[in-house]
This record gives C-alpha cells, sequence and structure tokens, in this order.
C-alpha cells in the first residue's frame, strides 16, 4: 500500500497500492463530501449520487 486509506472531504475514500509493474491503482468510493466542499460540488440531472 503507498496511499493509506483515507476518507478525502472532497467525497471519496480511497486507498492506493502498487502493482508488480510499478504503477499506482487507487481504489475509491464515493461518500458525502463535507459540508466545506459540498458548495463547489455540481451534479447533472441524471447523477445518482446527491450533494
Amino acid at each position: 500500500m503507498v496511499i493509506p486509506l483515507a476518507d478525502n472531504p472532497w467525497g471519496d475514500r480511497g486507498f492506493g497500492v502498487l502493482d508488480p509493474a510499478g504503477v499506482i491503482v487507487y481504489c475509491h468510493k464515493e461518500i458525502p463530501p463535507s459540508d466545506e466542499f459540498r458548495q463547489f460540488i455540481q451534479r447533472s440531472p441524471t447523477d445518482r449520487r446527491g450533494a
């Protein structure tokens, strides 16, 4: 693991691992953003995730 698991205020929870070829693979899941970042997020009308 090269990027530890973290909840980021812009709305993602993720971590990064280094694969055998030397590429960082970032795995993430969307989570609700913090109130500080929520005001900057724009959504399309068809987006399933609400901010």
